[in-house]
This record gives C-alpha cells, sequence and structure tokens, in this order.
C-alpha cells in the first residue's frame, strides 16, 4: 500500500474553513497542522498532552477543536499542532467522520453507510 493523500476543508468554525491537502495517517490518533497554519486558520488551542512519535520521541503538543470536511463528511474534530511535514488526517478524525483506507485503490471510503451522523451520536438509529 502507498501513501493516502485526500484534501479536505479545515477551520475554527464551518463558516470559515480553508482547503488542505492531508496525507492519512491511520497510525496518528489525533490529525496535525502545522503551528503556522493552526494560527492561519485562527485555531485555539486549549488543551496539550504528551504523543510518542514513530521514532520514540516523547512531545507536548497543544491540542483545539477544529471543524473538518472530507467527501461529504463533516464534524468537529481534534486537532494538533507540530511540525509535520504536511499536514496529517489521523484515525480519530476518520472515525468520527465515518471514513477509512481503501488499501487496494488508496483512497478514502465511507466506513458506514449513513450520512453525517458523527460517532458520538451513533447510538441513535441509522436512517432506514
Amino acid at each position: 500500500m502507498g501513501m493516502v493523500h485526500v484534501t479536505g476543508e479545515l477551520g475554527r468554525e464551518p463558516a470559515r474553513l480553508t482547503p488542505i491537502r492531508f496525507l492519512v495517517d491511520t497510525g496518528a490518533m489525533y490529525s496535525f497542522v502545522s503551528p503556522e497554519t493552526a494560527e492561519e486558520l485562527g485555531v485555539e488551542f486549549t488543551a496539550s498532552t504528551t504523543i510518542v512519535t514513530a521514532d520514540g520521541t516523547r512531545s507536548q503538543v497543544p491540542l483545539a477543536f477544529a471543524y473538518m470536511k472530507v467527501m461529504d463528511r463533516e464534524s468537529t474534530i481534534i486537532l494538533g499542532a507540530m511540525n509535520v511535514p504536511e499536514p496529517l488526517l489521523g484515525a480519530t478524525s476518520l472515525q468520527i467522520l465515518g471514513l477509512k483506507v481503501d488499501p487496494v485503490n488508496e483512497t478514502l471510503e465511507h466506513s458506514r453507510p449513513y450520512g453525517d451522523i458523527p460517532v458520538l451520536a451513533a447510538g441513535r438509529a441509522a436512517p432506514a
């Protein structure tokens, strides 16, 4: 399997979204953008967490809520800021948006058949 990229829209709120090309990283818990991109988007960081990168480095990173649209799905996600070579779309965002990687076609596809019902509301019955 190669690398999967997708263009999504990201911002502080649904009315102010900016197109961004993401590398889909199913090994990353959160989605990440550079601190400069986060500042351009007007994202306000209100929390932080310690992460461990693939090379074993521990880093403290700021976290914020941001609004994301990918394909026909949209929701609030958890966004981190750190020096990344390109924006990363992480596993939590994929789950929230109801998307998964198709490793054969190297694309994203729906992981559930219904529209924009976020995972947090998944306890409700899906529309027929």
